[in-house]
């Protein structure tokens, strides 16, 4: 699981270099989450990019609602 990971975190950086892209780890699961967004909209609307780009993780994406990083130029 570490691996895949580590292998969708740089797929993602490579196919979407301007997507903030965090790796974690929850015992016992990895996770990687992509985007700072201000609104769901904002995150439904890159969800289905990513889905348009890899069809596979469709069942494997979610919305969660976190703390953000949003600097003041965005």
């Amino acid at each position: 699981a570490k691996a895949d990971a580590f292998k969708i975190e740089k797929t993602l950086r490579e196919e979407f270099p301007d997507l903030p892209v965090y790796l974690n780890y929850t015992s016992p699961f990895w996770k990687v989450r992509v985007g700072d967004f201000r609104t769901q909209a904002q995150a439904q609307a890159c969800r289905a990019e990513l889905i348009a780009a890899f069809p596979g993780i469709r069942s494997e994406t979610y919305i969660v609602k976190e703390q953000v990083n949003i600097s003041a130029s965005k």
